[in-house]
């Protein structure tokens, strides 16, 4: 039980947490409190330490960012989710199909749709200084035909960054829904 505990006072001591803390003070106390006398007991109840760990810190990260809005932080609660269902050997498979459909393909997309405005904008602005070697009134064709273009590229790269920053919450919520429903199943034994 010691060679448990200090295990997983070891992978613990890497996050810098109240909660990881007091954790490792409820685990120690439900260990010294319960039947177990092996570092087998230990495993065979609660996982491995590392496998703990990595469940403690999803559920520390959920429980933090649970309504946050900021992207930077749902990410780091997506990541945290995703180590968390893939410390059991049988969820790898389920959790890098889950990696690629909602997390590679979303970032395929805005790549594209931003390679794309960007296209748009860099044309407006090629068009305002191709149109400078014109006569007026095709000069002043070329400056509409730009400004239009810098204009509306602009209004759907906000677009873009704001259906961005939902995406990004969904798929925050999407990992701690799958967090809830695999996560839960290895600590149930």
């Amino acid at each position: 039980m010691d060679q448990y505990l200090e295990k997983l006072r070891k992978y613990l001591s890497k996050y810098n947490s109240e909660d990881a803390e007091s954790a490792l003070e409820f685990y120690t106390d439900y260990l010294t409190d319960g039947p177990f006398s092996t570092y087998e007991d230990c495993v065979n109840d609660l996982g491995t330490p590392k496998f703990l760990t990595r469940k403690i810190m999803a559920e520390y990260s959920i429980k933090k960012n649970k309504d946050s809005k900021k992207s930077r932080e749902n990410m780091k609660t997506i990541w945290l989710v995703i180590l968390g269902i893939c410390s059991t050997p049988i969820t790898i498979p389920l959790a890098v199909m889950f990696f690629v459909f909602f997390v590679i393909m979303p970032l395929v997309v805005f790549i594209s749709v931003f390679a794309v405005l960007l296209s748009v904008f860099l044309s407006g602005i090629a068009f305002i200084i191709g149109g400078l070697r014109f006569d007026l009134q095709t000069i002043l064709m070329f400056i509409g035909a730009g400004l239009v273009a810098i204009s509306v590229s602009t209004m759907l790269f906000c677009g873009l960054f704001w259906i961005s920053s939902k995406t990004i919450t969904g798929i925050k919520k999407l990992c701690i829904w799958a967090y809830g429903k695999i996560g839960k199943r290895k600590g149930d034994k």
